[in-house]
């Protein structure tokens, strides 16, 4: 079993070819390579923003990309407004603002956001902020961002979700090489 991250997929919101420099069919991109990636007793951890409108309709598309047997957490994003009842209903098998898992000697924190370091996390794993320049961040977010947060951003990531293993070995890659930093995860 392995857990696979994804976050901000707004599948079918075709604004972000513009806004984000996604490719045409970017949706049917992500859709298959969660498809080709994620393995059915693997755990699929996505953090937020799912898609924009239709939500129910959006649900099945991302579902029927998934083995029935993943396991599919969520962690909801600003778009993501619909209870939590709906979202499991819906085939989520665990849905929350936050999710801390303790895996590889760590204590991880999964938002869509980032958060702020108080000593509860060793780190923050978040997306929302897209491939966007840094300038461009929200006000309200760019004083609590420290070397304990990093971004996932899937135009960072060939639009397939990453494994967290993968990701926890970049980070500790990257802190002992001294880019210990707010940073992104890059393929």
């Amino acid at each position: 079993m392995k857990y696979y991250i994804t976050t901000d997929t707004h599948l079918f919101h075709n604004r972000l070819i513009e806004i984000a420099g996604r490719p045409e069919g970017f949706t049917k991109l992500i859709l298959d390579n969660n498809q080709k990636t994620v393995k059915p007793d693997d755990v699929y951890v996505h953090l937020g923003d799912i898609g924009i409108g239709d939500d129910a309709g959006v649900h099945n598309e991302l579902m029927g990309s998934l083995h029935p047997r993943t396991k599919k957490w969520l962690v909801k994003g600003n778009h993501d407004k619909k209870s939590d009842t709906w979202y499991l209903s819906h085939g989520w098998d665990f849905v929350s603002e936050r999710l801390y898992l303790n895996k590889y000697g760590m204590k991880i924190l999964f938002t869509h956001k980032p958060v702020g370091h108080n000593w509860t996390f060793d780190l923050n794993i978040h997306g929302h902020f897209h491939n966007n320049s840094i300038e461009n961040y929200e006000t309200e977010l760019l004083h609590i961002l420290s070397n304990r947060n990093y971004l996932l951003a899937l135009e960072y990531m060939q639009y397939r979700p990453v494994s967290l293993e993968r990701i926890i070995n970049k980070w500790r890659k990257e802190k002992k090489n001294g880019e210990y930093g707010f940073r992104a995860y890059r393929v």
